[in-house]
């Protein structure tokens, strides 16, 4: 297969042309002249997702968390980092487990995003910011704990998140920083305390502006110690958690340190209702999730949708593209984000606007098809047809999915 366009190509977007056979990119020729033409894009990260389409990384079932890496990288998303929740202790090691298996079932069976690693995002928080963590399962930092956590995931915890705040924190960094990635995050911190943790070895934020102090004129909070610091930033994209000024402001402050992620609920690709998030309950509204108390709860977006969002945002697209690409697997090691000789053929194609249009997992071409609307006692019922067509097999799979919508 040979798609012709304009590529993303080691941080430019340039007229190239992407040959890709056995489901690995076999060439990138860089073209001359302006051919127009949509984009090439490599598939997208989501280094930050609880889940999706009805499952969650941290309560749902193997075969559930592989049904939904199928449908994220229909969305474009085709490597994830698994995001976990705060939740009692033996249900994260279940789990960390569960989780394990699922990133080798789905690797076996070539139909769904790739999980590369576990972002284990709670129970090591203080109070004030914990958003929609569960107050009375917070804890301080236990080096015990994410020792069986780490064992339980078969090693595939690349990330940990604390708060600097709370007693021990400095130790637990110190001790995990070496083969983790130390992650700051729902802390009434200073800008002063952000700085000695990444002192002590901490090198991302998790979701900029949120979980967080804000960025006063005389405590500056701890995006600014990250801005300083050269370390990784998380950016939700979705216009609602960050303003679109704040959007355009970082890239313009970090643009190669910034990594584009969902926080996506179970909710994401579900009509608006109750649902689950680490098992406390959330409820979409309008495409938003909140608390029962009213706070922001995660998200119920794709990363494709963020990257669009970004763009519609007046983020250059070369940047944002980086951001949901690039940046992240270059600062977190991982094995994905490039269209190169050699990486796997997890190729995206997309309007200028960003909209995708066709995605290819290792090669094999996902279709997207059209949507029949009944009208069924004053509600619509939208029914899905998505086929998939492998190209290395003479074989085609189809889902319906149905989800009904108020008049």
């Amino acid at each position: 297969m040979k798609l012709t366009g304009k590529a993303f190509i080691q941080g430019r977007l340039v007229q190239a042309a992407v040959s890709a056979e056995n489901g690995i990119i076999t060439a990138v020729e860089e073209l001359s002249g302006r051919h127009g033409g949509d984009y090439i894009l490599p598939g997208l990260v989501d280094v930050h997702t609880h889940g999706g389409f009805g499952a969650d990384f941290t309560e749902s079932s193997v075969e559930e968390i592989c049904a939904a890496l199928e449908q994220f990288a229909r969305a474009g998303v085709t490597s994830v980092m698994a995001t976990t929740s705060t939740a009692k202790k033996e249900e994260l090691l279940a789990a960390a487990g569960r989780i394990a298996d699922a990133a080798q079932e789905s690797g076996r069976s070539g139909r769904g995003a790739r999980i590369l690693g576990i972002n284990m995002e709670g129970p090591f928080f203080g109070e004030k910011k914990r958003g929609a963590q569960p107050a009375e399962l917070l804890c301080g930092p236990d080096a015990e704990f994410t020792e069986s956590f780490i064992a339980a995931s078969r090693n595939l915890v690349r990330m940990i998140c604390f708060d600097p705040l709370l007693e021990g924190s400095e130790e637990f960094c110190r001790r995990f920083s070496g083969k983790y990635v130390m992650s700051i995050a729902h802390t009434a911190c200073t800008r002063a305390r952000a700085q000695q943790a990444l002192g002590w070895g901490a090198r991302w934020l998790t979701h900029a502006f949120n979980g967080m102090e804000p960025m006063y004129s005389r405590e500056p909070g701890p995006l600014s110690a990250a801005l300083d610091g050269m370390c990784g930033i998380e950016l939700i994209g979705d216009g609602c958690h960050v303003h679109p000024f704040w959007l355009r402001t970082l890239f313009e402050l970090a643009p190669s340190r910034i990594a584009l992620i969902s926080d996506s609920t179970e909710a994401l690709g579900m009509p608006d209702g109750n649902y689950i998030l680490g098992g406390r309950p959330v409820i979409k509204k309008d495409g938003l999730m909140y608390t029962p108390e009213g706070a922001l709860a995660g998200s119920a977006h794709t990363l494709s949708e963020n990257l669009k969002c970004l763009v519609d945002s007046g983020v250059p697209p070369v940047l944002a593209v980086a951001s949901a690409t690039e940046n992240p697997a270059r600062m977190l090691s991982l094995p994905a984000g490039e269209l190169k000789v050699g990486a796997k053929a997890d190729i995206l194609l997309c309007s200028r606007d960003m909209t995708v249009k066709q995605v290819l997992l290792s090669g094999r071409e996902l279709l997207f098809q059209f949507f029949i609307v009944n009208r069924l006692c004053r509600v619509y019922t939208v029914i899905f047809v998505i086929y998939i067509g492998e190209l290395d097999i003479n074989a085609v799979r189809c889902r319906v999915i149905y989800a009904r919508v108020g008049l």
